[in-house]
Order: C-alpha cells, then structure tokens, then sequence
C-alpha cells in the first residue's frame, strides 16, 4: 500500500521577533512524526498559484507561516497570500479532478480560522480542519501556544 502525500507549506516567516522562523524545524518534525504513516513534500513560499497546483493532488496539507483573518501570506514579507477565494478554487479544482476531500489541513498560522468563510471554504476541501482563531505567538509568553480549533465537514449519510 502507498502512503499518502503530506504537503508541507511554508509560508512567510520573517519578522515577529524571529520566533516564526526559530520554530519551523522543531514544528516541522514533531509533524513528520505525528504524521508518519503519510508521504511528506514540502514547499517553501511558493506563489498562490503553485500552492493551489499542489494542495489540489494531495492527501492532507499542513501549512505554517503568518497569517490574518481569512489568509495565509505565503511570500517573505507578506508578499502573497492564499484566500478564501483561493481555497474555493481549489475545491472546485479537486472536484474536476475526481480527487476525494483530503483527510486533514491543518493551518499553523495567526487568526486564520477567526474568517468563518475561510473555514467554510476548506471543509469544502477536507474532512477536518485545523487552525487558530487567535495569534499563536506571544513575545511576552513565547513558549506557550493557544488551543488549536478542530473543524469538521458535515457527513453526507444516504437513506
């Protein structure tokens, strides 16, 4: 049996007092191990275009970088970012691709989930999806993380 693919996205990390960037490898392989039964690739601040390419063939997604209600920035300095648009069309894009939901996104980014129409947007694309509705780094406190939000897509029973 074949392993699934894990796509790994790193987004913009600059900034934020350096800590984003400090935090990548340890995030990135307590992941992998989390996750180990999946195939991981990783890109690093692809455009939105090349995210979307990506996430549209993968199994489950975990993207990191900085974020706003609604957005992930994907290149240096907030440069581009994927939107809830974005995220319809890529739903809409597995669809013509016959491609089931994914198990998992997981989106390790400041305030995305607080867009309730970002999260709409990705239960369109996976069955489970996990964010943060608040900033998940406090200078102050920079060893403590919020509590994660789990959503999930609605099950469609027939009879």
């Amino acid at each position: 049996m074949t392993k699934g693919e894990l796509l790994f996205i790193r987004g913009d990390t600059e900034g934020a007092y350096g800590a984003i960037k400090f935090y990548w490898p340890f995030f990135y392989v307590a992941r992998l191990i989390e996750n180990s039964s999946y195939e991981p690739r990783t890109l690093l601040t692809p455009t939105a275009t090349e995210a979307i390419e990506s996430l549209a063939g993968a199994d489950a997604a975990i993207i990191y970088g900085h974020g706003n209600a609604g957005k992930v920035w994907l290149k240096p300095n907030r440069g581009a970012a994927l939107e809830t648009e974005d995220v319809r069309a890529l739903a809409q894009l597995r669809i013509e691709r016959a491609k089931p939901p994914m198990d998992f996104v997981h989106i390790a980014c400041c305030e995305t989930c607080k867009d309730k129409e970002w999260v709409e947007a990705w239960l369109a694309v996976a069955a489970v999806v996990r964010g943060y509705e608040v900033d998940t780094y406090d200078p102050r406190d920079p060893f403590t993380i919020p509590d994660c939000k789990t959503y999930l897509r609605a099950s469609h029973h027939e009879g």
